[in-house]
């Protein structure tokens, strides 16, 4: 005002205490300059009659001409652009610099660094959730929680042997938990049981059908009348369906009932049915040749025996299969 001698502050108003003659040393000693964050460095985005300073980011003592580049998504050296690596140009959450800090709270969107694959929105650090290493960066296409077993390079390899099909998230490590709890299967009807008809490197299970939650190893197949008896499906997965699987018969002969139960025995599904049998099963032994789907899973077995069971004398039962390597006893199997 008047009466009162001039002085050298450029910005004498309240908000203007960080803005005086020497504020910014680095840019200027003597220049009335704006160093709001203390850096040494004056605003470069001010107007007459404050001196324009070089500092690109006056709200962010980390930042200034010369600074070293950090990972916090700032042009850190003024350079003119924010590093490719600190952008998060997928929007996963995740940038591909490591170290992540975001002290300014000017990248709300970033969780953290180290994106392994920053052009992919399924890859980076802890989308895998169900692996062991749950933070590695790792490649998890179909949502599973498991990390590709086949990834890109420089991306952790994981353990789901299946991420990119159309069967992909059935198909994981536990997948079937009644087949195997640590085998990578492919359980499409979620029945617990893995898909028999698939490929390495995903592993085979016993399921026949993988579409039909009902139809699985030792699924109800029967008693004769029973709709699963007329339903052209194999239930219970033996290889015969229908009129043809012991659960939908009332009487065999001794001779069918034993190439039968001897392809279930082997097979490791073999039931106990009680029942009555006809009377040339209760009389006689009869052994016969196993055709050669029975025999497959013994390779050089070639005959099967029955014998009258002791008690009851209403149930015929398996009892011995010959063949290399060795001569075994099979369980007690009874047909209705």
């Amino acid at each position: 005002p008047a009466g009162v001698v001039r002085g050298t502050d450029c910005d004498d108003s309240p908000s203007g205490a960080d803005t005086f003659p020497g504020a910014a040393p680095h840019d200027g000693p003597l220049n009335c300059m704006k160093d709001a964050d203390g850096d040494d460095y004056g605003d470069a985005s001010i107007s007459l009659p404050v001196v324009r300073g070089s500092d690109c980011n006056d709200a962010d003592v980390r930042s200034f001409p010369g600074a070293p580049q950090l990972c916090d998504g700032n042009d850190n050296a003024c350079g003119g652009t924010v590093p490719l690596n600190e952008t998060d140009t997928d929007g996963d959450g995740y940038v591909g610099c490591t170290g992540w800090s975001d002290t300014q709270g000017d990248n709300p969107g970033v969780v953290g660094g180290g994106d392994c694959g920053p052009s992919d929105p399924r890859t980076f650090p802890g989308v895998a959730a169900r692996e062991v290493f749950a933070a590695a960066c790792m490649k998890d296409q179909d949502g599973d929680g498991y990390g590709d077993l086949r990834p890109p390079a420089g991306v952790v390899r994981g353990t789901d042997c299946d991420d990119d099909s159309s069967f992909a998230a059935a198909t994981f490590p536990g997948a079937a938990a009644i087949d195997g709890s640590q085998n990578c299967m492919k359980d499409g009807d979620g029945d617990d049981y893995g898909d028999a008809s698939v490929s390495l490197p995903v592993v085979r299970g016993t399921d026949c059908d993988d579409g039909v939650p009902a139809v699985h190893p030792g699924a109800l197949e029967g008693p004769p009348g029973d709709p699963t008896c007329s339903d052209t499906a194999d239930n219970d997965c033996d290889g015969v369906m229908d009129a043809l699987d012991p659960g939908c018969q009332v009487g065999k002969s001794a001779t069918a009932w034993t190439m039968t139960a001897t392809a279930r025995w082997m097979t490791g599904s073999i039931r106990t049915r009680t029942g009555t049998q006809p009377a040339s099963c209760r009389r006689r032994t009869a052994t016969t040749p196993m055709p050669r789907s029975i025999r497959s899973p013994w390779k050089s077995a070639t005959t099967a025996s029955t014998t009258t069971a002791a008690s009851p004398p209403s149930t015929c039962s398996i009892r011995t299969v010959t063949g290399r390597p060795a001569t075994r006893t099979a369980t007690t199997a009874t047909h209705p």
